[in-house]
This record gives C-alpha cells, structure tokens and sequence, in this order.
C-alpha cells in the first residue's frame, strides 16, 4: 500500500512538472509568424547549444542572418536577430508570456505583446505614454525602449531621444531619461 501511495504521488508530481514549461519549450514552440525566418528546428537547436555552454553566446545562420542567443534563464530568453534588432521572451505567470522586440538604430524602440500559453495574442503595450521625470515637455514624438531586468515582471524602460544641439546635450544630461516598471497582474506601471 505504501508503495503504490508512493508511486501515485511521484506520477502527480511529474504530470504537474510537465504541464509547467519553462521559456525555452515555450521558444522552442513559438508560432512561425513571430520569428518566420527561424524554424522550430533551429530553434531548439540553438537552445540546446545554449544550455550546454550556459557562459558564452550561441549564434545559428537564417535567411537574414546570424542569429544570436544572450540570455536564457527558467524565465527569460534574449536573441539578437542582428546589429539594430532583438527580441526578449519572458514568462511573466504560468499562462502568460511577455514578447519585446526592440528595433532601431542608433534610436531604439520596443513593441511588447503579451500571450498566453499557447501563443494567442492578448494584448499589446505602447510605453510612448510613460511619463520620465522632468522630460514631460521635453519630447513630441518619444522612442522608448524595453528591457527585462532579472525578472519578466520588471521592465527598464529608457526614453530615447534625438540629441541635435550642443545645448540639448546639456539640458539632458541631469535628467532621469530611464526608470523601471512592474508587473501588476494585468499592466505595467
């Protein structure tokens, strides 16, 4: 009896293990459409080559070229699709998961969507509306920039704005032109 007590609970225990995916089985199932260019195969490749060299930087070939995995934790998977380009994926609860692509150069931007466990879209964040403090009447048209911090459910957002003077340089350099946001549950704030 004690034995098959036992066995029942190991099972339960792994059949709830297994329903719990980690980032990484999550990228690795990723629909086409959000990274066409990167089919599941390499995908799974490249983090198996991550995980056996967690320290250095794994890269793979695509159509548009090479492709390099930064970070990959439980949580957070960073790639960066080419010079000017990135994408982050974190897993922010068991059914929801945070995209941030992040394109520009020399001035980024980031689009974030969220989706639940198995890829539907839910919503997407515009982080223009931000405010950073003492840059209210600063910028019309302001570039922000997203990042995942050591965990999903903290972002770095960082205003990107186009320096033209001398003077501007200046006005900007005491200002607060980056500050972290939080995970609520349903919005960042």
């Amino acid at each position: 009896m004690h034995k098959f007590l036992h066995t029942v609970i190991l099972s339960l225990l792994f059949s709830v293990n297994g329903m719990a995916q980690n980032v990484s089985e999550m990228f690795v199932k990723m629909p086409s459409e959000i990274l066409p260019y990167m089919p599941e195969a390499q995908r799974k490749e490249l983090v198996e080559l991550k995980k056996m060299e967690p320290d250095t930087v794994v890269s793979t070939n695509s159509s548009l070229g090479k492709i390099e995995l930064t970070r990959l934790t439980d949580d957070i998977i960073t790639l960066k699709l080419s010079e000017h380009n990135t994408i982050e994926i974190g897993r922010i609860s068991s059914d929801t998961l945070l995209v941030i692509k992040t394109y520009g150069a020399p001035l980024q931007e980031s689009v974030c969507y969220l989706y639940n466990n198995v890829w539907e879209p839910i919503r997407t964040f515009d982080f223009s509306a931000f405010n950073f403090e003492g840059l209210e009447e600063t910028t019309e048209f302001p570039l922000v920039s997203a990042y995942m911090t050591e965990s999903p459910r903290e972002l770095l957002l960082r205003l990107n704005i186009p320096v033209i003077t001398q003077e501007d340089k200046e006005q900007l350099k005491n200002k607060n032109v980056q500050r972290n946001v939080n995970w609520d549950g349903s919005k960042f704030n």
